[in-house]
């Protein structure tokens, strides 16, 4: 019983200096982002694809758990439209500016040099209306499924492709999202009647470069997963 006690703790020890290293991974990456049509009540959102950069940075504590805090930035063109009206469209379109700050969790399934994973981050969307007029702004609530894999080309270079659900509750026609002002300028009212709210959900894919930083001095056991 004793011999089977200390064998357990020893294996206890060893997996605790093994997963204990942590590491910090820096990730400037860019893709693309899309946008499902948005039903509010008089008319539809679109939000046509755009080009995103993001940058991440992930604390892990171990090579199983990272804590995420992601920076995105686009600028897409958005649009109302209304069936019969084809003004509204011509109307309503022009480019915004989109940023978000998420922060959240992801678990890896380490794999010598290849880690899937998956996260959920929550956080804020700010939205800037590019019109040099009757500017206006928007912070909502956003959060975030995401999922993906990493590849250790080395300890310290790596590759990452990441496809992410992002949700924006509770998003106003008559908002910074679709260009209209603090003082209701650019919302077509004649075609639209009253404001309608709806959600925002978009898809982004994303590739980026992972630059990889663990204290020298850790068990070497613990970044096998990544090339050593």
């Amino acid at each position: 019983m004793r011999k089977h006690t200390f064998l357990f703790l020893q294996y206890c020890f060893y997996t605790l200096t093994t997963y204990s290293q942590s590491s910090i991974e820096l990730i400037p990456a860019a893709g693309n982002t899309f946008s499902d049509k948005i039903n509010y009540q008089h008319c539809t959102g679109h939000i046509d694809p755009a080009f995103q950069f993001s940058f991440s940075f992930i604390y892990h504590p171990n090579p199983i758990f990272g804590l995420e805090l992601t920076y995105m930035d686009e600028n897409p063109m958005t649009y109302l439209d209304v069936s019969d009206n084809g003004s509204v469209k011509v109307y309503t379109s022009s480019n915004v500016r989109v940023q978000r700050l998420l922060g959240g969790l992801n678990v890896s399934i380490p794999v010598k040099r290849f880690n899937p994973f998956l996260g959920f981050l929550l956080g804020f969307t700010n939205v800037i209306t590019t019109k040099a007029y009757d500017t206006n702004e928007m912070t909502g609530f956003s959060w975030s499924l995401q999922t993906g894999a990493d590849y250790y080309f080395s300890s310290l270079i790596g590759a990452r492709i990441k496809l992410s659900l992002i949700q924006t509750p509770n998003i106003s026609n008559n908002s910074a999202y679709f260009d209209v002002g603090k003082n209701g300028d650019g919302f077509p009212t004649y075609a639209v009647g009253d404001p309608s709210s709806a959600n925002i959900s978009q898809l982004n894919l994303v590739l980026g470069i992972i630059f990889h930083f663990q204290p020298k001095h850790g068990n070497k056991a613990s970044t096998d997963h990544q090339g050593n």
